[in-house]
């Protein structure tokens, strides 16, 4: 799941937060996609119209799970509520 997140770098300025989103390492057997980046898809096959509809597969799905996050942004409140605060390394801040 696509899950956005946020940096503080307490300066108080202009750009002092900066909002932006991660997705953790996804596999979807449906797809046969693995990737470690949403914006990262490649087709394969035995020949270019093979992998160019395995691409074409491949980006369904991404455009799908895009589509579920956008619903969940503006229409909800669900990806604002579940917000993660990170460091500037981009590793999420264990607040306890």
């Amino acid at each position: 799941m696509i899950e956005m997140t946020y940096y503080n770098d307490h300066k108080e300025r202009w750009q002092s937060y900066e909002v932006s989103i991660r997705e953790h390492d996804f596999y979807n057997a449906e797809a046969n996609i693995y990737s470690h980046d949403p914006f990262c898809v490649a087709g394969y096959g035995a020949t270019k119209e093979e992998a160019i509809e395995d691409f074409k597969s491949k980006f369904k799905y991404i455009m799908r799970e895009w589509k579920a996050f956008e619903t969940m942004l503006l229409d909800t409140d669900m990806i604002t509520d579940s917000i993660i605060e990170i460091d500037c390394m981009g590793e999420p801040i264990k607040n306890d």
